[in-house]
């Protein structure tokens, strides 16, 4: 799998987000909400730095294409 581009980042971030409040919202044993709040949590100071640049608008685009 390569690089998908600015809105594949952005998906996984709204995938992150959508997981967290349902993980909180649903009546689910301690150790699943933790998995999924903590992992969450991961990914997305792993991808802090693709973040900043969405939001900035300076992600590059597959091909080098803007």
């Amino acid at each position: 799998m390569g690089y998908r581009g600015e809105f594949h980042d952005f998906v996984n971030i709204v995938w992150v987000a959508l997981a967290i409040a349902l993980i909180v919202c649903w009546e689910l044993p301690l150790p699943y909400r933790l998995l999924v709040i903590v992992g969450g949590i991961y990914v997305i100071v792993l991808h802090r730095a693709n973040i900043q640049r969405l939001l900035v608008g300076t992600e590059p685009h597959l091909g080098g294409i803007r």
